[in-house]
């Protein structure tokens, strides 16, 4: 199932203790622990296109891309999720797929097929506590991975009416102007598997 396109700013916390009485402010809406597969083939041809492929807890697929430019503008994907094990009503959702990134359909819609035909094998797994805070317009997720860190992204709600970009932006910014945040472009899987890197830039 597609939806609809995603404004979202993601953040490091470079100060536990400070963000927690920074968090104090929103409503917190609730605490889950979420586990993420990650995927891709061998040379890594959809992490080169910008696209994320992730299986999340072990019951849903989600796939996200930028569709006008992949490569590019990480803040304004499209995302695709369907429930595993797969559904024949799902299957014109998985041909867009097919006609955008060559992804092919799971046919015998089996996951195991999927994964399979498409070459893709896993890269990594993310074990993380969530918390979902939410304002009139924003929804704010914290998540703590315990070897890379505590992250905040901020996602504009899409009801009632889309949020427009540039205002998303100053909300965004009014918000963390004070806050122990350092903004980050990079997926968690991009993280994991270059935690050298990102400890000499800073980022782990």
């Amino acid at each position: 199932m597609t939806l609809p396109i995603e404004l979202k700013k993601r953040f490091r916390v470079i100060d536990d203790t400070r963000i927690e009485s920074w968090l104090e402010q929103f409503d917190l809406s609730s605490i889950t622990r979420r586990v993420d597969e990650y995927y891709d083939t061998a040379e890594g041809d959809y992490h080169k296109k910008g696209v994320s492929i992730r299986l999340c807890n072990s019951k849903t697929l989600e796939i996200k891309f930028n569709q006008n430019s992949p490569s590019t503008n990480p803040a304004h994907c499209h995302e695709y999720r369907f429930a595993v094990p797969f559904a024949r009503d799902q299957m014109s959702a998985f041909n867009a797929l097919t006609d955008v990134l060559g992804l092919k359909c799971p046919t015998p819609f089996s996951f195991s097929y999927f994964l399979g035909n498409n070459r893709l094998k896993s890269l990594a797994v993310l074990d993380r506590i969530r918390k979902i805070y939410k304002t009139p317009s924003l929804i704010i997720t914290v998540d703590t991975l315990s070897e890379l860190g505590t992250f905040i992204e901020f996602e504009a709600k899409k009801t009632p009416s889309p949020y427009p970009a540039a205002d998303f932006a100053i909300e965004v910014n009014l918000l963390t102007a004070d806050a122990p945040l350092v903004p980050i472009d990079s997926e968690y899987v991009e993280l994991a598997l270059y935690k050298p890197l990102a400890k000499q830039t800073n980022l782990d």
